[in-house]
């Protein structure tokens, strides 16, 4: 199943009688539901597959690609896709970066 499929099939599930609260819970929980965690790059990041380990470029492009996301997801990608669902629903929300403690707004996003 690709991105925009997952994203329509999460959408079609909405009933417009729910509260926000509980829509934002329900694409959450479906979407989790049908993506999967990359754990070569979590296992790598914390170095336990030894020889197997994604090169520091490889998770590099995976952390920073924003354009060709999968079902196979790190936080950022996952955080992208809810993103996306909850504009096309109007559910205004914006993403945070965060790395060791220190806390990025991204300006672009409402």
């Amino acid at each position: 199943m690709t991105i925009k499929e997952i994203i329509e099939n999460v959408i079609k599930g909405l009933h417009d009688d729910w509260s926000t609260l509980y829509k934002i819970r329900y694409v959450y929980i479906e979407l989790g539901k049908l993506l999967e965690k990359d754990t070569d790059f979590f296992f790598s990041v914390d170095n336990k597959l030894g020889e197997k380990n994604l090169s520091f470029e490889e998770i590099k492009n995976a952390y920073e690609n924003e354009t060709k996301l999968s079902t196979s997801v790190i936080c950022k990608s996952s955080s992208l896709i809810l993103k996306m669902i909850y504009d096309r629903i109007g559910i205004k929300s914006r993403l945070i970066k965060s790395l060791n403690n220190i806390i990025e707004y991204d300006d672009g996003v409402d």
